[in-house]
């Protein structure tokens, strides 16, 4: 089962960025899909293979992701995730950025695994 992860900013620690970490040692070869990648403010995430969109080429994007609120939706649907059956419940797009918590994809399966 193919698995991916998406989170809306990779810049930082916090909360949700554990449930992350917590998610990748359930299913350690899952790409984290986010807006923006910022390593030296995300040590946790150097084991992930982190997929960041274009807006990380943007200048100040990786630490002042809140610049560019206008392209996050775009950036989440600049990915191909034709791979990945989305779980989510109700009517929210892809942008994160009202819930942090992450997002899970995956390929039509049948285990009924639902966003975290």
């Amino acid at each position: 089962m193919k698995i991916a992860l998406v989170y809306d900013r990779v810049n930082k620690i916090g909360g949700a960025e554990r449930v992350l970490e917590t998610l990748h040692e359930i299913w350690p070869k899952a790409p984290l899909y986010t807006a923006v990648y910022y390593p030296a403010g995300a040590p946790w995430a150097k084991n992930f293979k982190v997929m960041p969109s274009f807006l990380n080429k943007w200048p100040l994007a990786k630490k002042h992701h809140e610049l560019y609120p206008w392209l996050t939706p775009l950036a989440f649907e600049s990915f191909d995730f034709s791979d990945f059956h989305d779980q989510r419940r109700g009517k929210r797009g892809c942008h994160q950025a009202e819930n942090k918590t992450p997002l899970l994809l995956f390929d039509p399966d049948p285990l009924p695994l639902e966003r975290l």
